[in-house]
């Protein structure tokens, strides 16, 4: 499966550039850091440049996320908890490739952060709140 990702400083700069050419008339935009999607082994690659080492990437059977997403949704009903993963979640992640439609695609913007820059920045916020939180 392939995926689009977005840095979050990309994503508000997208939304001001559709505010600011006046085109929320139009319903929906597709977004993504331009790379036109990303696999887990990307991912993988990118957080452990980020992260200066190695890093695991393990195969989970989807029975497994299914599984899971079926007790986080009872779970929440139950009222214990937010859940990190529900049914419907489990469903999206193994529904295949989440790419962007380049005919939905938001006119004269183009994203700045990539995949490797975007984890890098992630990983030195964490840092620091971590540091700041001690």
């Amino acid at each position: 499966a392939r995926f689009a990702m977005i840095y979050v400083d990309d994503a508000a700069g997208a939304a001001l550039a559709a505010a600011e050419a006046a085109m929320l008339d139009v319903a929906i935009f597709e977004i993504d850091d331009g790379a036109g999607g990303h696999r887990w082994a990307d991912v993988r690659a990118a957080a452990t440049a980020a992260a200066g080492r190695r890093l695991l990437l393990l195969p989970v059977a989807p029975i497994v996320i299914r599984a899971l997403g079926v007790a986080g949704s009872i779970a929440a009903r139950l009222g214990l908890g937010t859940p990190f993963l529900t049914a419907g979640k489990a469903r999206e992640i193994l529904a295949g490739d989440w790419l962007v439609d380049p005919v939905c695609a938001l006119p004269n913007w183009s994203p700045e952060v990539s995949l490797y820059s975007g984890f890098s920045q992630t990983l030195a916020c964490y840092r620091k709140r971590s540091r700041t939180n001690r």
